[in-house]
């Protein structure tokens, strides 16, 4: 239904151990099947399954995410990425003269902001709360 990739992180033993390129992580892939949700339990079940996945690679001692992206704001989020602290947002062009973004977010800003929306609490309850709006 929903997935993130998290490398495993074989060579950090402690945060801030090592080169600060050790300590991030490129994800490659995230995402939720549109076809088996509504569009606010989509949403809920992407923050949710990117808040579990940031957890894990903070708990294996990574300290930062990065990414590319299409778009300024991601559609399941609730705001533009450079609204969120710890977020740094690059634009550049690709291969095809498009407009793309190069994030990078600290995973301890990265967990109280998805926590701050909701994205903390068991799958089954989010879900619900979402059904009873």
């Amino acid at each position: 239904m929903a997935y993130m990739d998290v490398p495993c992180a074989p060579s950090l033993r402690t945060k801030g151990e090592g080169p600060p390129f050790r300590n991030a992580f490129w994800c490659g892939a995230a995402g939720v099947r549109d076809d088996l949700l509504d569009p606010e339990a989509r949403r809920a079940v992407f923050r949710h399954v990117v808040y579990r996945a940031l957890c894990a690679a903070n708990d294996l001692g990574y300290e930062r995410v990065r990414c590319a992206a299409p778009w300024p704001k991601h559609p399941c989020l609730a705001r533009t990425f450079a609204e969120y602290q710890g977020m740094s947002v690059q634009s550049f062009l690709d291969d095809q003269s498009r407009e793309r973004f190069l994030l990078e977010w600290e995973l301890a800003h990265a967990i109280v902001a998805l926590e701050a929306e909701g994205a903390a609490g068991d799958l089954n309850d989010i879900l619900a709360d979402q059904a009873s709006y």
